[in-house]
């Protein structure tokens, strides 16, 4: 293709077809960006597509315009600009991975950045000739990730190549590299492994260089989205134990985990595992007391912690529970209380449900009685304060002392006057009467 031509008076683009039936792709473009990498592959100075030797294109200042064609297959080739001379582009040189290499797979490929290159084309193939290739991928980047090549294999020999491409220059082919390609997996939990423990040794491939960073993330939803992802933490080795209460039992999760060195970054298949189950026990309702008298329109409940793949509690009008008279709240596993609020005057059934494979596993009912708050209740409730380790109250009121996962840790009642707390050390929650605060020991 050559002679392209321009009128200013009509905007009408010409060229010099090197044959029949062709299909051309015409841009125009900044002359100031004319020699920016990827001008050319942005789709956004792509004026439109034609099967003639000319067609219309915007009248514009300071701009350039070129022509590439088009084969039947969308293979699009170097462009032609108008007004430029030819060039000669440099062969592209490969960096990762080496020529022979055994390489963790899926990760990112490179090569080293070339003037006058607008784009590369990255291939892949089963045997040096490229007469089979899996892929050819067109970028503006000097990278490619793997990931995108579906039919890349573990154990199996490939070569790969970049061809680059400039305007107004020939393509240039780089020399062909081969790899054997290892799947980069997650080796611990083994994958679809059941009867997890709640706290799993996580485990991936080794990668052999320096700096390494590995990310393990798991989620309860293989498409790993960011709301479902339970657990995330980055580690300078490829493996890391997880804490306890994070994991729920009998349920599935999903795991992968990526490791990045330099410019390369590798991500495994998405594996998953199944937690075991554990014997759930009856659960023992700490907050409110049985037959307790509560001059307030909140309930707060709490109970002593334990396994569970979640928790229902149910206040109820009526011993039977039936659910038009039930109040229910949802609890997760590894959370020990809940609030229920707005609660009218009256006597209300209590109880706390554990979930279990078997099904509830259900707590003795308790009967709470609400009266309307009155202002002896209200001066009661905040007549208290912590100060110096002890509690300065005015009435003798229970309290409960909590750590941060909402685990009771010592329950009484006030004096009159002074109580002093143990020697502990750490940020706590202690409620008094029907109030709580945040204190620091």
């Amino acid at each position: 293709m050559s002679n392209i031509t321009y009128s200013g008076s009509t905007g009408k683009l010409s060229w010099t077809a090197p044959t029949d039936n062709l299909r051309y792709a015409v841009y125009c473009i900044p002359k100031d960006y004319q020699s920016r990498r990827g001008v050319f592959f942005s789709p956004e100075n792509l004026v439109g597509f034609t099967y003639t030797n000319s067609c219309k294109v915007p009248i514009k200042q300071n701009y350039t315009y070129a022509v590439a064609v088009v084969d039947r297959y969308g293979n699009e080739f170097p462009p032609v600009v108008r007004d430029a001379a030819r060039t000669v582009l440099s062969v592209p040189q490969l960096l990762i991975p080496a020529d022979g290499a055994l390489q963790l797979v899926p990760s990112s490929f490179s090569w080293s950045p070339a003037k006058g290159v607008d784009s590369w084309l990255v291939q892949f193939a089963t045997d040096a000739a490229f007469t089979h290739l899996i892929e050819s991928y067109e970028t503006a980047d000097t990278t490619f990730f793997t990931g995108k090549v579906a039919r890349i294999t573990d154990g199996g020999t490939y070569w790969w190549r970049i061809i680059a491409r400039g305007a107004n220059a020939d393509e240039v082919v780089s020399p062909a590299r081969a790899f054997t390609a290892k799947m980069f997996s997650v080796l611990s939990p083994a994958k679809s492994e059941k009867e997890v423990s709640l706290a799993p040794l996580l485990r991936c491939d080794s990668v052999e260089s320096e700096s390494v960073r590995y990310t393990f993330e798991v989620s309860t939803s293989v498409q790993m989205r960011t709301e479902d992802i339970v657990y995330k933490v980055e580690t300078a080795v490829p493996r890391l134990q997880m804490p306890d209460s994070v994991l729920a039992q009998i349920t599935t999760y999903y795991v992968r985990c990526t490791a990045e060195y330099g410019a390369v970054r590798i991500v495994s298949e998405i594996s998953s595992f199944r937690t075991l189950a554990l014997p759930v026990p009856v659960p023992e309702i700490l907050q409110p007391s049985d037959r307790e008298v509560i001059r307030n329109t909140e309930l707060h409940v709490s109970w002593q912690s334990q396994n569970a793949q979640s928790f229902r509690v149910e206040l109820s009008t009526v011993e039977s529970f039936a659910p038009r008279n039930t109040k229910v709240r949802n609890v997760d596993a590894y959370t020990y209380e809940t609030t229920f609020t707005n609660v009218a005057e009256g006597n209300w059934f209590l109880r706390v449900r554990a979930s279990s494979v078997d099904g509830w596993v259900t707590s003795p009912v308790l009967s709470v009685t609400m009266e309307k708050p009155t202002a002896l209740a209200e001066q009661e409730s905040f007549a208290w304060y912590v100060s110096e380790g002890v509690i300065v109250s005015e009435k003798a009121l229970p309290y409960v002392l909590y750590n941060l996962l909402g685990v009771p840790v010592l329950k009484g009642t006030t004096a009159v006057g002074v109580t002093s707390l143990p020697a502990l050390e750490g940020v706590f929650v202690l409620q008094v009467g029907q109030n709580k605060k945040k204190i620091v020991l």
